[in-house]
């Protein structure tokens, strides 16, 4: 008897608390379906670089000539040099990036016989300015690969010729096509390399007053290692 009484009041509590529930909580609240909270998307810890912004870096570089060829046939006359470059850019979110690069490498002749002349030169110089696409391939990791094509402007320069007192020896058209990777050390620096073909095209050119130098083509191999500040 004592337990059934124990019951009825226990049910009445429930009910009584439901009644109070039901005149407080608004009329939408009971007729809306329950809505299960959707998953967070995956988030790299690294997606910083993904943002769009800005960046300047600058680079030591080394460049091997595979081949130069002359208008007259000939065999050239520039040996592998090294050098520096420095180089800006904004990447535009998590694929494109567009970029400007400077660089200048030292040669030493790799001949001296220039047909039936002797080309008596000590020092050359050549140095590119070129505007850039890089596409990034993302990545979840600290490393982060790209490729990258561009084309511009080069003149070479000389020191010591014996026929000449022009400081620019030949100017024309460059172009390069090839790829890198960048390694993350933070949101504001990167460490990076690139290896890349460089197509150069100088023009025929009259220097000294009576000398003239031949068209000029020259495909190369460039690669450097780079640091990047982000901003």
């Amino acid at each position: 008897m004592y337990r059934t009484k124990n019951r009825t009041k226990n049910l009445c509590f429930v009910f009584g608390a439901l009644a109070v529930l039901a005149f407080v909580l608004p009329e939408e609240a009971w007729g809306q379906p329950y809505a299960p909270v959707p998953p967070r998307p995956h988030q790299s810890r690294y997606g910083y670089r993904h943002r769009v912004h800005g960046y300047v870096g600058g680079q030591l570089m080394g460049m091997g000539i595979i081949r130069q060829r002359l208008e007259d046939g000939g065999v050239g006359y520039l040996g592998p040099g090294g050098g520096f470059g420095l180089f800006g850019g904004i990447r535009l979110g998590p694929y494109v990036a567009l970029e400007a690069n400077w660089t200048y490498t030292g040669h030493n002749e790799s001949w001296e016989e220039h047909g039936s002349r002797v080309v008596g030169i000590d020092f050359l110089q050549i140095q590119t300015l070129t505007a850039d696409f890089k596409f990034h391939i993302p990545t979840y990791g600290r490393f982060e690969p790209f490729v990258q094509a561009g084309a511009g402007f080069s003149f070479m320069g000389v020191t010591g010729c014996e026929y000449c007192s022009d400081y620019i020896f030949q100017s024309g058209g460059t172009w390069s096509l090839g790829g890198g990777g960048d390694f993350w050390l933070g949101p504001w620096l990167s460490l990076g390399g690139r290896l890349l073909y460089r197509g150069i095209y100088f023009t025929e050119n009259e220097f000294g007053g009576s000398q003239k130098v031949d068209d000029n083509f020259i495909h190369g191999i460039s690669f450097d290692f780079n640091a990047k500040i982000h901003f």
